[in-house]
């Protein structure tokens, strides 16, 4: 459940990622050489609520970098991302992160970030921590992660012997935007599984002659996992489902129902890059498609297949397909509610 920005939690349901930093909490393991600075560990309050984050801080070397670096654990040619949390310590130096080919700095004062051979974000996580992320323009494959302070853009230049800035949480991922975060690290390249929500056996709560599956969800502009990733099914087998699902690279959302082998109502609609709500009414004859408070599609002439399980945002009937989105809710009602109300519960 993730709560960020809300006291009301949306489910968050991730690919399978792996993590290539090594000692990712540990930043002043041997892994982890310092050049122009040291490494306080274990110094301050990390997001997780641990005393676990490290400070670095810069010498008063002149004319060099303050950075620490590590290798990272492997990694394939492809767009990947790197993250870490930061916080303003002593002084107002920026933060940077840089894989050679991609680096960005984040300027605390003034909220500004400066990214080269990437494109750059920072998030919000309270506590004056950020989250700053950076993902390659061009596929690669990375060998090595520097973090360290900056003046203002300049990696190198003269210390002052206290300035620093706080970091916690390293990540390189393979992939075109950040996920949750992954650790810690000790030494070898973490996984975390591909998330999921289904639910099965659930026949009396779903409407079998008539109902409502509703979706609301923000769609961040990528293609998801697996070639037709599902953003809701109903689903007894592969002869009777009802779907909205999408298609690697494209941009639209599609919906099937299908009743003992035979499609009932099919269509498609664009994807709003953002939010989207979605529903589909459906009972013997009388089918509709509404999204974002106007209705699309509908069929007079159709049959309801009986359904005995629901996915969301992956794919219940098959493995590996996984919509790249944030859900915000999903409903399911047990009777065909009336255009109106369809129209009202799709509204943006």
């Amino acid at each position: 459940l993730d709560y960020t920005d809300s006291t009301c939690p949306k489910l968050l349901l991730e690919p399978q990622r792996i993590n290539l930093s090594r000692y990712s909490e540990q930043l002043d393991n041997a892994v982890w050489p310092a050049a122009g600075c040291s490494v306080t560990a274990n110094a301050i309050v990390s997001p997780d609520g641990t005393l676990n984050a490290d400070y670095i801080v810069e010498n008063s070397a002149a004319s060099t970098q303050h950075r620490i670096q590590t290798t990272l654990l492997g990694g394939t040619n492809a767009i990947h991302t790197i993250s870490i949390f930061v916080k303003q310590g002593t002084g107002n130096r920026s933060a940077y992160i840089d894989n050679g080919p991609f680096y960005c700095y984040y300027n605390f004062t003034t909220g500004v970030i400066t990214a080269t051979g990437g494109t750059a974000s920072v998030q919000d996580y309270g506590s004056g921590w950020y989250r700053l992320t950076l993902t390659s323009t061009a596929a690669l494959t990375p060998t090595t992660l520097y973090i360290g302070l900056a003046s203002g853009t300049s990696e190198t230049y003269s210390g002052d012997g206290t300035s620093s800035i706080a970091f916690w949480g390293a990540q390189v991922e393979a992939g075109s935007y950040a996920t949750s975060y992954i650790g810690p690290t000790l030494g070898a390249a973490s996984t975390r599984g591909q998330d999921g929500a289904f639910k099965a056996g659930i026949s009396s709560l779903i409407g079998q002659t008539e109902g409502v599956a509703f979706i609301d969800f923000v769609w961040n502009g990528l293609t998801g996992t697996g070639s037709y990733p599902r953003v809701m099914e109903l689903w007894a087998d592969s002869s009777n489902y009802l779907q909205f699902y999408t298609v690697a690279g494209d941009a639209t959302v599609y919906w099937e129902i299908k009743n003992a082998g035979v499609v009932q109502f099919a269509g498609n609609t664009s994807m709003s890059l953002g939010h989207n709500k979605i529903a589909i009414g459906y009972k013997l004859n009388d089918m509709v498609i509404y999204k974002n408070g106007s209705l699309i599609a509908s069929d007079a002439t159709c049959t309801v297949p009986s359904t005995s399980a629901l996915g969301v945002a992956g794919s219940y009937s098959g493995a590996g397909a996984q919509l790249a989105a944030s859900v915000n809710q999903a409903l399911l009602f047990t009777t065909r509610l009336p255009n109106a109300s369809l129209a009202e519960l799709t509204t943006i």
